[in-house]
């Protein structure tokens, strides 16, 4: 953007308020949260690509809150307050996003979320005494009864006999992401935000009173706050983050029959998912068994993890079925030692909200508006 028109300055650059660098699931909703709260704010949202570059809308669609066995695997590390806190966040996350965009906006599809078990994939025992456990702990946090049931009967009726049990849960739904920031950005827009596509930030500079910003066409503007939602690459700004890069791969598969089951599916403490889209098997993850090549924001796939995935297919969940793997792509999460999202305020006016966990879709609406309240209590916002 070197020339620049008084238009084009005055529509995006004049007396900014708030600059959010990543239009995502974290940078949208925070956006949004900043103008239901304060309709005057000038916001400007500012993305590299001309998509959103992590994972927002390069996820399996999940709407989901977690695992049983991905929760067990939790309490071995943390807390049960830990652990199931975030729980209800997930579910409270999840409500927040359907009521904000409306579920027809998200093409919710409520067909349940399911745990499936079989001893070779996973090392997590779970038997009733467990789901009691996490039954218990559930209703305490979100009121939720009796979340989690073994419904054995239903995986002849699927084809998944190759598996010994299954835990179900009426409560998840697939979701199409792109559908999701779609919407998201028309919420945006519509309360006044605007949003550049393309370009990146090359450099800032906290001046007490704003943030000197320079784009990557070296054009210089001002904002009085500056937040960065950049998630998985987090390090590339602030390299003194506890929060690190993983890559995710999802292929979609073509079979030879129909899918015959809907919903959310997870193996071994949601490392791997599956789910039906458009008449085709969408699975994911596999990152569990190359975690040092998969700490990484580079795009691409990897071909061992590919290979399991597909040999999963073949055994497990589609036997004795051919089929084709037709599209792949992969999408960089942000993590950390602890399942707890970064809202920060690393400067006078410049703040970070990422660390998501690979729970975007879940909590991304939460930490979005919290990261808009810790924002608004600068004193020049009051």
């Amino acid at each position: 953007m070197p020339h620049l028109s008084y238009w084009e300055r005055s529509f995006y650059f004049k007396n900014t308020d708030v600059v959010i660098i990543g239009g995502g699931i974290v940078g949208l909703s925070t956006g949004i949260s900043l103008l239901e709260k304060q309709a005057h704010l000038r916001v400007l949202i500012l993305e590299k690509n001309y998509l959103p570059l992590g994972a927002s809308t390069k996820n399996a669609g999940f709407a989901c809150f977690g695992s049983p066995s991905e929760l067990l695997e939790d309490l071995k590390k943390s807390s049960a307050d830990q652990v199931f806190t975030l729980f209800n966040r997930r579910f409270q996350g999840i409500q927040k996003l359907i009521q904000r965009t409306g579920p027809t906006a998200l093409d919710l599809k409520p067909f349940g979320g399911y745990e499936l078990i079989h001893p070779e994939l996973s090392s997590i025992e779970i038997g009733q005494k467990e789901l009691d456990y996490l039954n218990q702990e559930i209703e305490q946090q979100t009121g939720l009864k009796s979340y989690y049931r073994f419904k054995n009967e239903q995986l002849e009726t699927w084809g998944l006999t190759e598996f010994e049990s299954l835990v179900a849960n009426e409560h998840e739904s697939c979701i199409n992401p792109m559908w999701m920031i779609h919407t998201l950005q028309e919420m945006f827009r519509s309360k006044g935000g605007k949003l550049i596509h393309g370009i990146g930030i090359k450099s800032w500079q906290d001046q007490d009173e704003a943030v000197e910003i320079e784009l990557e066409d070296a054009y210089r503007f001002h904002a009085k706050q500056l937040l960065f939602c950049v998630n998985g690459f987090a390090k590339r700004f602030f390299p003194e983050l506890e929060v690190n890069p993983a890559r995710n791969s999802v292929l979609l598969i073509e079979t030879e029959k129909p899918i015959p089951f809907r919903g959310c599916f997870h193996i071994n403490c949601g490392y791997v998912y599956f789910r039906e889209l458009d008449g085709k098997l969408l699975i994911g993850g596999g990152r569990n068994l190359d975690f040092e090549t998969e700490s990484t924001d580079a795009f691409g796939i990897n071909e061992t993890i590919k290979m399991y995935l597909c040999n999963l297919v073949s055994q497990y969940i589609l036997p004795d079925q051919k089929f084709a793997v037709v599209e792949q792509w992969s999408g960089i999460l942000g993590l950390g030692e602890v399942k707890k999202p970064i809202i920060k305020q690393l400067a006078q006016n410049i703040y970070v909200a990422v660390r998501l966990g690979g729970m975007g879709v879940a909590i991304g609406s939460l930490v979005g508006e919290e990261a808009a309240d810790l924002l608004l209590k600068n004193e020049r916002f009051a």
